[in-house]
């Protein structure tokens, strides 16, 4: 009979070691998922601050023809401001610094027009304006 118990215990060991693998591998795949969504959603960001750059590229050129600007204004860069990011994925909204640079030096900076720009991320809609 102590030989039954011993198989019985080792049985259920076996048994319970099993369902520890069992959800371990779940969470690994549910963590691998949602790690996969976030990445996904990152590159969708950088992608829209791209979008916004453009957009202000095209505002700046059309002021820069209507005489309010100097340029050429080939390109615009944005960085968030205050320390947002656009990998923070919790933030409803990102404020950005851009430029419209209408001048590149040789020292690698960048001159030119300053603008704000917001990014809301839940609606998937952006302003900006000419100036801080």
């Amino acid at each position: 009979m102590h030989n039954n118990e011993v198989v019985a215990q080792e049985a259920a060991a076996k048994k319970e070691k099993a369902a520890e693998v069992a959800v371990a591998a779940k969470v690994a795949a549910e963590e691998a998922a949602q790690e996969a969504l976030d990445s996904a959603e990152r590159d969708v960001r950088m992608t829209t601050v791209g979008e916004i750059e453009a957009s202000i590229t095209t505002d700046a050129q059309a002021r820069v023809v209507e005489g309010i600007l100097d340029g050429p204004i080939d390109k615009s860069s944005c960085t968030p401001l205050g320390g947002g990011s656009t990998d923070d994925l919790t933030a409803i909204t990102t404020t950005f610094t851009c430029i419209a640079i209408n001048k590149e030096n040789a020292d690698g900076t960048a001159s030119g027009y300053r603008f704000s720009a917001t990014m809301n991320w839940d609606d998937g809609s952006y302003t900006w304006h000419l100036g801080d």
